[in-house]
This record gives structure tokens, C-alpha cells and sequence, in this order.
């Protein structure tokens, strides 16, 4: 059995899924605001400033970038595009550990005649 042909199939029937495409959709819909995109983009660059800090070994966010990160995090609250895009962002997410529980069940069963 070649289960990468099992894979590929399902990658396939994922892009097709409601929660996916809606996913897309408001993507896009953000893609083609400048005003959400840019502050996405805002968001995304304080995300990469604190995980830098936290390679260095600094756990804490410094005084401004906590600042900077609730300014954008209130401005986020506000842009219904982004917003929208979280809300089929963690559908997705939900969608994808209830394929990776099925997927992992067998090996759980597996431990399961251990006890």
C-alpha cells in the first residue's frame, strides 16, 4: 500500500471542505483590503519581534513591544476582515486535529493494550 496516495487524496478533499475554503475566501478578502492586510502584516512582524526575543532567551515581551502588540491586538478587534479570517482560521485548525486524532487512534490503541 502506497499511503502517500491515501495522502495526497485527502490534501485534496481538504481543499474542498467548507472549512477551508471559507478559510480562502476571507484570505483573500483581507488580501484585498490595504488597510487589513498592512495591519496583518503589522501583527505578524511584532509576532516575529517576540519570537526572535524568545530565541535569544528574553521569555518576556519588553515594555514596548508590549505596548506596540496591544495597539495592533485593539486595531485587530476592530477590522472585521481579519477578524472574520481568525474565526475560519481556527475552524480549520479544528477540522485538522479531528483528522490528526483519527489518524493517531490506531497508535493509541495500540498503548492501550498495555495497560
Amino acid at each position: 500500500i502506497n499511503i502517500y496516495d491515501s495522502v495526497n487524496e485527502l490534501t485534496a478533499n481538504f481543499e474542498k471542505t467548507e472549512e477551508f475554503v471559507a478559510l480562502r475566501d476571507a484570505i483573500n478578502a483581507v488580501k484585498a483590503n490595504e488597510n487589513s492586510l498592512k495591519l496583518y502584516h503589522h501583527m505578524e512582524e511584532i509576532r516575529n519581534k517576540f519570537i526572535a526575543e524568545q530565541e535569544k532567551g528574553n521569555s518576556e515581551m519588553s515594555a514596548e513591544l508590549q505596548k506596540e502588540y496591544k495597539e495592533v491586538e485593539a486595531q485587530i478587534g476592530q477590522d472585521e476582515l481579519i477578524k472574520n479570517m481568525m474565526v475560519h482560521e481556527t475552524a480549520v485548525y479544528q477540522l485538522l486535529n479531528d483528522i490528526q486524532k483519527s489518524l493517531t487512534d490506531p497508535i493509541s490503541n495500540l498503548y492501550d493494550a498495555l495497560k
